[in-house]
């Protein structure tokens, strides 16, 4: 069973070198970890010679290594990488401006300080990531940048974050004189107090993780999830088992990474509601809980029923990664691939697609051989977020429940035959279509979209960017020309929405009242409004000057302008119809 004891930070690098598991995550702190560890070293005050607990660390004891005469303890890191990690890139730091002070003092403890991060007789780094956030690590972050270095990437998210954690203590840092530095070396080896775990295996882990009070930062719920199923596969006897769950969680973790659109837990929301059918909040705002409740050791069938909940999460974690990352996945389904990407791009853009998720994974899972069930299905989830939740200004609960119910009877069905698939992929289509007629019909949709308010209320402005941007791109399209890229588009930076018709024309205050309302009553319609990268610059310009730009412009939507001899109502509400057929096409069921 584990045993444990309170070590200092010094102690436990002087002690052993320590190994991440490849199924552990990869390094993932972000700018407010960074400032609670550095705010936690800041508070501690040297006078009292108090010491100060920040976390506990649980290790698994792998043997010794010898080297050169000289033998290690070697440790695999089960938890506490993290802070572990970070310290060491923060020891680094005060490496590096020990050896820039120069003075023998500094040298003398600069040379003191890396003794912590590696054994100078053996070359032996006291701390091991997992993937290839070690040898960036080694390479780059535990090295002062010399030429070879210059112009090296970060080319993961967890490199990334590597990297802003040596900037964020290079800049706390700078400036600092040789006593400050001093008093930090001393907080951090002499003051910093872990709870140390040291377990037999992964699976004694488990059982100390569920028994743990305070743990310092709080777990994730994937954290949880995974801890606990440990704790049963131990309590079962079930040592294959608990490897199972570490190598499906290596897989998971791997999958999430570089997905920073999402909060990782999403992932477990979405598998919750796609495996167990439970949508409401108060049991997504705790599916750890949900899982405890479901698969605990009263039910005799608790270790058949683990593997089957990490089996779909892991392929789960798959189609999560797929979804957040179109533009490089899909790649088995090329007879539907740039439709399929389209639609799912569309989700991303409408800010829509978590409402979905679920349905998407699900037709992801079980019609893995059929490209043309998922690509209609994403599409008519495209519309209804385009015709009901945007044009039609619904709340964005509106048919919730009704997509999660699809997704949960769909992926009921992964085992089933051709034809009851079939036959469920039919029922989702004639739901979704249903749903749409009822909030988003074609005269609805149309209605909206003339509105004399579009711009200025009714739609948000990457709304009507999305509506333009798919209008260009269908010209694009017709006459052979490459689209924008979606990015130049919704950066507001460089691209804005412009009326063509002023919203402060000049003159206006010499205008009689009924022209004053004809302009009201048009210059905020669908009509009346283009894309520009030169918005400041034509700001309330008439028509007639602005042509010459329209004609200039690399976009076809305004080229198109520059054919019209003068532009007012009438053109305005021609131009308007020609955006609502195309909407009708473009989003039609």
């Amino acid at each position: 069973m584990a045993g444990y004891d309170f070590k200092l930070l010094g102690d436990i690098f002087r002690e052993g070198i320590y190994e991440v598991p490849e199924y552990q995550r990869n390094y993932a702190w972000q700018e407010q970890q960074l400032k609670d560890l550095w705010e936690d070293l800041e508070g501690i005050v040297l006078e009292n010679q108090s010491k100060h607990y920040t976390g506990t660390i649980i290790v698994e004891k792998l043997g010794d290594k010898s080297k050169f005469g000289k033998t290690f303890r070697q440790f695999k890191i089960i938890d506490g990488q993290q802070r572990l990690a970070t310290l060491t890139i923060l020891l680094f730091c005060l490496y590096e401006k020990m050896q820039k002070i120069g003075t023998e003092d500094a040298t003398k403890t600069s040379e003191n300080i890396f003794e912590y991060i590696k054994d100078k007789s053996t070359e032996e780094y006291k701390l091991k990531l997992n993937g290839s956030d070690d040898s960036f690590l080694k390479d780059f972050i535990l090295k002062t940048p010399d030429l070879e270095m210059v112009g090296r990437e970060a080319v993961t998210y967890s490199e990334e974050r590597l990297k802003e954690a040596k900037d964020f203590f290079g800049k706390r840092l700078a400036g600092k004189d040789f006593g400050y530095l001093i008093s930090l070396v001393e907080k951090i080896t002499n003051r910093l107090l872990f709870i140390r775990y040291e377990v037999g295996s992964e699976v004694e882990a488990g059982l100390v993780f569920e028994v743990m009070n305070d743990r310092g930062k709080p777990l994730t719920q994937v954290d949880k999830i995974k801890n606990y199923l440990i704790y049963l596969s131990y309590k079962k006897e079930d040592n294959d088992l608990a490897k199972t769950i570490n190598e499906t969680w290596g897989e998971i973790f791997r999958n999430l990474m570089g997905i920073d659109k999402f909060d990782e837990d999403d992932l477990l929301r979405y598998h919750w509601i796609m495996y167990d059918g439970e949508y409401k909040t108060e049991a997504l705002s705790d599916v750890h809980r949900r899982v405890k409740e479901k698969l605990n050791l009263k039910n005799s069938q608790v270790l058949g029923k683990i593997r089957d909940y990490i089996s779909s999460l892991k392929e789960t974690s798959y189609v999560f990664k797929e979804l957040n990352n179109p533009e490089t996945s899909f790649n088995d389904w090329q007879s539907r691939l740039e439709e399929i990407r389209k639609y799912i791009n569309g989700l991303q853009r409408l800010k829509n697609i978590a409402t979905f998720m679920p349905l998407l994974m699900a037709s992801r899972i079980v019609f893995k051989n059929r490209p043309q069930n998922f690509r209609e299905i994403v599409r008519l989830c495209e519309v209804f977020a385009f015709r009901v939740y945007k044009v039609g200004n619904r709340r964005t609960d509106t048919k919730y429940s009704k997509f999660c119910r699809l997704a949960h009877d769909l992926f009921e069905k992964r085992e089933s035959n051709d034809n009851e698939k079939h036959e469920t992929y039919d029922k989702i289509l004639t739901e979704i279509k249903n749903s749409i007629q009822e909030y988003g019909e074609d005269d609805e949709f149309k209605n909206n979209l003339m509105r004399y308010d579009f711009y200025n209320g009714w739609l948000e402005s990457y709304e009507i960017k999305y509506l333009l941007y798919e209008l260009e791109s269908q010209k694009c399209k017709s006459q052979k020309e490459a689209p924008p890229k979606w990015e130049e588009i919704e950066d507001s930076k460089r691209v804005s929405i412009e009326h063509i018709w002023s919203q402060t024309p000049r003159g206006y205050e010499e205008w009689t009242e009924e022209q004053k309302e004809t302009h009201r009553k048009h210059v905020h319609k669908v009509g009346n409004l283009t894309l520009t990268f030169w918005n400041s610059e034509l700001y309330n310009k008439d028509f007639p000057e602005k042509k010459g730009k329209y004609e200039e412009s690399n976009l076809i939507i305004r080229r198109e302008l520059s054919s019209y001899n003068s532009w007012g109502q009438d053109e305005i509400d021609k131009r308007a119809e020609e955006i609502v057929l195309f909407a009708l096409e473009r989003w039609k069921m």
